[in-house]
Order: structure tokens, then sequence, then C-alpha cells
């Protein structure tokens, strides 16, 4: 199956803890799209005090990528880099827009510290939906004080996209607890959050689950369909 869309990747080089060099974004491009994956989303941390590309940085990062990738002979699509937000001020300052969005200013993607997610997101969603911005949460398996609490969770779902790591469903975290998520129907899309090389074997690992567990029209679904109704701002059906 071809035509996944992948809404967190680190596959840009030498921004963050992504590839360190074009050749290695290259290698982890082509096996992505192996696996059937044909549409990136690059999404380069932003976390003040550690990686902070700038947006020149991560478009000419972009660029270099694309041309190897065309050199090649691959045809992946890659887009203008989105960015993954370390939640903070600069992300809450919605009058301004100050953070990184995917293409079209609709969506973005956010992550939060494990075990110090802030509360009352339900209003803070809401301020973002009403200010036309769709928030998605990176790896919600990563944080079990919304993921054991059936009302945030809820509160989650009903305001913001919700993507789960594929390496999740392999093993990797806590396989039990994401498993349970997509069974359960909590998980808007998966991704690959893949770094590097390395991650190709647990995204493949996970893949195979969902198809035997779930089914092939799960996988397209969550990989295919949902990640485009996130881009174009909405949250997709459970």
């Amino acid at each position: 199956m071809n035509g996944f869309v992948d809404l967190h990747c680190h596959i840009l080089p030498k921004v963050d803890d992504g590839p360190e060099s074009v050749e290695t974004a290259v290698e982890l491009v082509l096996g992505l799209q192996e696996l059937g994956f044909a549409e990136f989303y690059p999404t380069p941390h932003q976390k003040p005090g550690s990686w902070m590309p700038t947006a020149e940085e991560t478009l000419d990062a972009t660029e270099a990528l694309r041309a190897a990738l065309a050199s090649a002979g691959s045809d992946a699509r890659i887009h203008d880099p989105a960015g993954e937000n370390m939640w903070g001020d600069r992300l809450l300052d919605l009058e301004t827009r100050a953070f990184p969005t995917y293409p079209g200013g609709q969506a973005f993607l956010l992550e939060f510290t494990p075990f110090a997610v802030p509360l009352h997101l339900r209003d803070h969603f809401y301020a973002f939906r009403q200010s036309g911005c769709l928030p998605v949460v990176a790896h919600v398996e990563r944080f079990p004080e919304i993921t054991n609490n059936k009302e945030r969770l809820d509160a989650l779902a009903a305001g913001g996209a919700l993507l789960l790591n594929i390496p999740s469903l392999a093993g990797w975290w806590s396989s039990r607890e994401a498993r349970r998520l997509v069974r359960d129907g909590w998980v808007h899309a998966l991704a690959s959050d893949a770094h590097g090389v390395a991650d190709l074997d647990g995204c493949r690992r996970g893949m195979e689950w969902v198809r035997n567990k779930l089914g092939e029209e799960l996988l397209e679904r969550l990989l295919g369909d949902n990640p485009r109704q996130i881009l174009a701002g909405m949250i997709p059906e459970p």
C-alpha cells in the first residue's frame, strides 16, 4: 500500500537529533517509502534551551533533502517543515502565532514534558480552536496522566487530534497501553516519529500489528485519510 502520510518525523539533516547527514536522511526516507509512506511533513524539534532551528535553517535542510532524494530517483513528497512545539509561552501566544504550523496554518504539532502535562487543557484547546488552530498532540501514549484519566483523554480527543508513534505498537515505550488506545478508538492518526534508520524496524512491526489485529482498512485510515483531515484542520471521527 502506498500513499501514507507521515505527520511526525525527524528526517531533516543536521537540525535536531535526527539524521546527521543528508545521506542518512535519504536512507531513512527511502526506508519509510518502502513501508508505504509517500508524503512527509518534517517536524524538527522546537524546544527552548535545546533544539530551536530557525525557519531558514529548516527550509535549507528541506531543500537539501529534496534535491538528494531527486538525485536518488525517489518521488517522495517532502512538504515544508512544520515543527514539533514544546508546550510553553510561545505556543500560547495566539495573537502572534509565533509557533510553526503545518502548511496551511490550520494544524500544529505539540508535545508535553512527560509527567508534567499542564492543567486546564480543555480550556487551552478551546482557545486554540476558537482562534482557528487545531492542536495535534504528538505521541499521546507517553503521557499516562492523560491516558489513564478518561476525563482528560476525552477532553483532548474532543479538542485536538491525537497522534501515536507506530513503533510504540511494536514494544517500544509501552506497547500494551499504546495498543489499548488504538483498539479503543482514541487515536486519530499514527506517525513514525522516525529519527534514524534504526526506527524503521519498529515502524514495520507496528504497522504489521495493526494489519494483523485490526485490519488493513484501519491502517489506511490512520495513515492516510485521517492525516489529510487533520491537515485540513478537522478532527477525524474515531
